[in-house]
Formats: structure tokens, sequence, C-alpha cells
């Protein structure tokens, strides 16, 4: 498969045709409609298969319209393809973000490529759409967000560790966090983030910071009602801490918090590590 942007007269007459048998003999969209004039001001993306045009796309300005797939070619990975070119060539641009109007049926499939939904349903030629938004700077950033998890969570997880694999780690951690902030991740990301900083300082003895950001992640986690393992890891860390701070009373008091929580854990297999991570601290 290769996508191309438009450029020939066959490509572009390649790209018309697609539309036309997606929009117009399928969906039953008037031509006028979907042939709206704007084309020449428009980027066209044309899809091929074994030189067989099989999907079409439009750009004009920073919003993405007239995506489609001939019957026979769909879940091929067609449309992902285009949205790919798309997003490349825009970003070669130098654009920050696309919109889009999603026919209401494939909301999923543009949420699984990041796109966020924007307000309620409306109407453009008689099917249900909404708009849809991708920001590549909170893309990028989100990213960057997940890159220094996994960063953390591959030094928590070396046998040996050095002074500055130790600074590594805890920059990590806190960098993580800090791009979560930036990107307006959710809540639950800002939860998960502080229990990591609070665990990396746990594990370094530093328990006056361990407790610091375990007290941000047990709050957050009881004001928007998060539960299942999240709830017993807000324990957990407020458990660790206080023991690094050799408070065995407040210990004890989070791991039987820990512990209770457990049972409305919803997979089994979650229930095990949730125990085993409290049994650690407990022995």
């Amino acid at each position: 498969m290769k996508v191309v942007v438009a450029k020939t007269q066959k490509e572009i007459l390649d790209n018309c045709y697609v539309r036309g048998q997606v929009f117009i003999v399928e969906q039953k969209i008037d031509w006028a409609i979907e042939f709206d004039g704007l084309d020449p001001y428009c980027v066209l993306f044309t899809a091929y298969i074994d030189n067989k045009p099989v999907g079409a796309a439009r750009l004009y300005e920073k919003k993405v319209g007239r995506v489609a797939t001939l019957q026979e070619y769909r879940k091929q990975g067609v449309a992902s393809q285009l949205m790919k070119s798309i997003e490349e060539y825009a970003k070669e641009q130098n654009m920050t973000e696309l919109i889009l109007h999603a026919q209401k049926y494939i909301e999923d499939f543009y949420t699984n490529l990041g796109y966020t939904s924007e307000g309620g349903i409306f109407y453009e030629a008689d099917i249900p759409h909404v708009k849809m938004r991708k920001d590549f700077l909170q893309q990028d950033t989100k990213k960057k967000a997940i890159d220094s998890f996994n960063k953390t969570w591959d030094l928590i997880d070396k046998e040996i560790r050095t002074k500055d694999d130790n600074k590594t780690m805890i920059e990590q951690a806190l960098l993580s966090r800090k791009y979560w902030e930036q990107a307006n991740g959710s809540m639950l990301n800002i939860v998960r983030a502080d229990w990591l900083i609070s665990h990396v300082c746990s594990i370094l003895g530093d328990g006056k910071n361990a407790l610091k950001y375990a007290k941000n992640c047990y709050g957050l986690t009881l004001q928007y009602n998060i539960d299942d393992f999240d709830l017993v890891f807000a324990y957990e860390a407020m458990a660790y801490a206080y023991k690094v701070l050799n408070d065995v009373e407040n210990m004890n008091n989070y791991l039987t918090l820990g512990y209770r929580a457990v049972d409305q854990v919803k997979k089994q297999g979650d229930k095990d590590y949730c125990r085993y991570q409290l049994d650690i601290i407990k022995n």
C-alpha cells in the first residue's frame, strides 16, 4: 500500500473516484455536497494497493475531510495509513493540530488515533457527526510522560543501581508528572505519577518526600473516587512511606486499609499482585 499527495490528473481523478463510490453511491450524499468546490484549495491524498485507488482524503487548511475507503478494502489499514500520511504532511508544514468532523459511527477509530471529541452530535448531509481534534504538541508531551515513566521503571527493576542511576530515577519520575500536567493528562495519570515519585523516594530512603507524594496520591484517589488496584496502591504508598520513616503504627494502619481494598479489585491477577506488594512492606 502507498499513499501519495495527489498532484497528477490521474491521482486527482482517482481521489474523486473513491470518494464518489463511498459518499455518493454508497452513502447517497448529494454530488454537490461532496464536491463542494474546495478541492482546488485542498491537499488531496490517494491510497493505492497494487496501483488500484482504494482510499482517499483531503486536507483543507488544518481540517481533515473526505476520508474514504472502498468497501472491499476496509479493515486492511487503509484509513489508518491515510491518516498517518496526513499527519506527517501536517507536521512537515509546521501545523500544531488537526481537526475533523467524524461520522459518529467511526468516532472510536479516530479516538484510537489520538483525536479527542469536542461538543455534541451535529448533522452534515443528514449524517450524525462529531467534531474531533488532535493536538500534536499535547500528543508529543504525553509520549514524553510515558517514556519517562518507563525509564523510571527500568531503573527500579535494575538489580544494581549507581548513584547516577538513582539520580536519574527520581529525575525521570518527576519529569513524568511534569509532562502529564503539561499534556492535560487525566487525574488517573497524575495520581499514578505521584505514586511513582513516592515509590522512588521510598526506595531511596527519602521518607519525607515519599510521604509528601503519597499524600498527594492518596488524597486525589479518594477525592476523585478512583478505585480498583489504584486505590490499593494509594494505601500502599502511604504504608511504604511510613515504613521508611519508622512509623510502624501508621504503616500498619494503611496496610490494613490496603488489604481491605484488595477485595474491590476486579481482576484476580491484579488482586494477587496487590497482596504481593503489600506483603513486601509488611515483611
